[in-house]
């Protein structure tokens, strides 16, 4: 299991041509206040290559240094940020969108010839994604439906792990919004967590190993937005 982080920066407040050091102090105060509860995105640029990435956390402790040298115009201020979840992200997030099969079943009675489920034009029901990072992260889903869906499920067929709503039906109006690594799932910003299956698993995606992501319903059409950032630790 990850513990959490500590950042701490040092810094070292002067004037410029624009403005005095006492009012740079003050947009910090103004910006950079400890905080009981909540993160915020605290982007990083690392060099060598490795651009912006971001980490989540808040201000845990603020201290500023008053000394002879304040009066000449220059302060030093320690910042600590605690961060719940320890991993750095890339700030560009992967983004993929799938659509499900446009039907698993058929209801009878049915004139023959028929043909079994073919993907909608222009789409299939599967990806495959690769977390480019060197630690496990978490995907997160938004499901719509083109026609009204039922029995929607969204699996890793790498792994062999699905997360199952058999008793949803999403309409055309409704948007489902799965968080796998806070287990939330907000139908139209309801809690809905109560409709996944006994038999489903929260999964992550590995670093550097290409999984195939999958949409499938029982009937109707839905669409899914695949959405994560490739972690780092």
């Amino acid at each position: 299991f990850l513990d959490s982080r500590a950042i701490t920066f040092t810094l070292q407040i002067m004037n410029d041509a624009s403005n005095t050091m006492q009012y740079y102090l003050q947009e910090l105060q103004r910006y950079l206040m400890p905080q009981r509860s909540g993160l915020n995105v605290l982007q990083v640029y690392l060099p060598g290559g490795r651009g912006v990435r971001r980490i989540y956390g808040r201000v845990r402790r603020r201290q500023i240094t008053v000394d002879p040298q304040y009066v000449y115009g220059r302060a030093i201020v320690q910042l600590e940020f605690f961060c719940p979840d320890p991993r750095f992200y890339d700030d560009a997030a992967s983004t993929y969108t799938i659509n499900s099969l446009s039907s698993l079943s058929r209801t009878y009675d049915r004139t023959y010839n028929m043909t079994y489920p073919t993907p909608i034009a222009g789409a299939s029901g599967s990806v495959t994604v690769t977390n480019l990072g060197n630690y496990e992260t978490w995907p997160s889903f938004t499901v719509t439906a083109t026609s009204a869906a039922t029995g929607i499920t969204l699996y890793n067929y790498t792994t062999g792990q699905y997360l199952s709503f058999p008793t949803l039906t999403l309409g055309t109006s409704d948007t489902m919004v799965i968080d796998s690594d806070l287990r939330t799932v907000l139908v139209n910003s309801t809690p809905s967590r109560n409709l996944v299956s006994v038999d489903s698993r929260w999964y992550t995606l590995a670093p550097n190993t290409p999984q195939t992501l999958g949409l499938q319903a029982v009937s109707g059409v839905a669409n899914c937005t695949i959405t994560f950032r490739n972690a780092y630790i």
